[in-house]
């Protein structure tokens, strides 16, 4: 969710350290030599995977415009529920030049209680309902934790039903 925190902040382009980690030491006795996405012997760990899935996803075959071109609406609606006032839920909307909507979603729950002095439990997926202004011919739902592939295909459906975990889940429509 970093990559997306930092693009709805206006930062274009987002730096990660490290790509490859400085040793394979086990146990580990350090934490710093292992920050690298990848293990010392080119190994992908579970975030370059995930990068590399939400790359695949949100690539444009003719550019990805930073804003929509043409007037997208939306709501979301929890049902029988809100989202806990102390996660932030997240939204980011798009455009592929060829037309095709991007949404992004996700919740940033705290990690950390600083009452308790301890890390807090995770916090489970929110069921939500997305509706759109029209029905679309094609809505496709990604996890990028997952597969770069949908995880779900709708055909000419105005309304989807699903799951917004901690990190950003996909949601293209054209």
């Amino acid at each position: 969710s970093a990559v997306m925190d930092s693009y709805t902040l206006g930062i274009r382009r987002t730096f990660l350290y490290e790509l490859l980690e400085d040793r394979n030491d086990t146990p580990v006795t350090s934490l710093e030599p292992h920050y690298g996405l990848f293990r010392s012997d080119g190994r992908p760990k579970p975030a370059a995977i995930a990068l590399h899935n939400l790359i695949t996803i949100l690539a444009p075959e003719h550019g990805l415009a930073s804003s929509t071109r043409s007037p997208v609406s939306y709501s979301l609606k929890t049902p029988g529920l809100t989202f806990s006032p102390d996660v932030a839920d997240m939204q980011l909307l798009m455009q592929k030049a060829d037309g095709t909507n991007v949404l992004v979603l996700w919740t940033e729950p705290p990690l950390w209680d600083p009452g308790q002095r301890r890390e807090r439990p995770p916090v489970k997926a929110q069921s939500i309902s997305l509706r759109l202004s029209q029905a679309y011919a094609t809505v496709r739902v990604y996890d990028p934790l997952v597969s770069a592939k949908p995880k779900k295909t709708y055909a000419d459906v105005s309304e989807v039903s699903l799951d917004v975990p901690d990190h950003p889940v996909i949601i293209t429509f054209k």
